[in-house]
């Protein structure tokens, strides 16, 4: 009877620690899973998602690039910030990707000014390395910048053939194929552009 008694006991107590560990687990698992949703969101996108406080937004058009078959990315400064907390504003660009399809509609990403120069320095690099391949017979080769924002720029080399692309959403994602891979370089002058009027 007491070894009985005893064995109910443990078996009693290791369901128990089990279960208190499985909990404190689950835990962890959803308080990193948290973390990862927090820091996939841009500034700009927390801000928006705001309730309840008087915002304002400022919109200003910098420019933008044209693809094969009507597609088009277009770049704009956006500001935002509370009434009488200017100097605190949350800044940065947002681009807006139109496959230029006739029932399609545009995708945008928005980009915190950290990401907006790491944009630029990506797109210069992707020049150079355009350049340095041009007459080089590649197997498949894919360069690209991914953005918290679900913004994805870059190009595709196959064999001596270039395509440079812009991409915005990460669900049914809109894309401008470019007609000539110097239009990366278009698309870095209306980054720098905004950078520029940010300051």
């Amino acid at each position: 009877m007491r070894k009985t008694v005893i064995v109910s006991s443990c078996c009693v107590f290791l369901l128990l620690a089990f279960y208190i560990g499985h909990i404190s687990s689950a835990q962890s698992t959803r308080a990193q899973s948290v973390e990862s949703s927090e820091n996939s969101t841009t500034k700009l996108e927390a801000f928006m998602a705001r309730k309840g406080t008087l915002s304002v937004k400022e919109l200003y058009k910098v420019g933008g690039v044209l693809g094969r078959r009507n597609s088009s990315a277009m770049v704009r400064t956006l500001v935002m910030y509370e009434p009488g907390m200017e100097d605190e504003a949350t800044k940065g660009i947002q681009v807006e990707v139109d496959s230029g399809k006739e029932y399609s509609s545009s995708n945008i990403s928005f980009l915190d000014m950290e990401e907006v120069k790491s944009l630029s320095a990506a797109l210069k690099y992707m020049l150079i390395l355009a350049a340095k391949w041009g007459t080089t017979d590649r197997y498949y080769t894919e360069i690209n910048f991914r953005t918290k924002g679900g913004l994805n720029v870059g190009f595709v080399q196959d064999g001596t053939k270039q395509t440079g692309f812009i991409q915005s959403g990460n669900v049914g994602p809109e894309t401008c194929y470019l007609g000539d891979i110097i239009e990366l370089g278009t698309l870095k002058e209306k980054v720098d552009k905004a950078v520029e009027r940010l300051k």
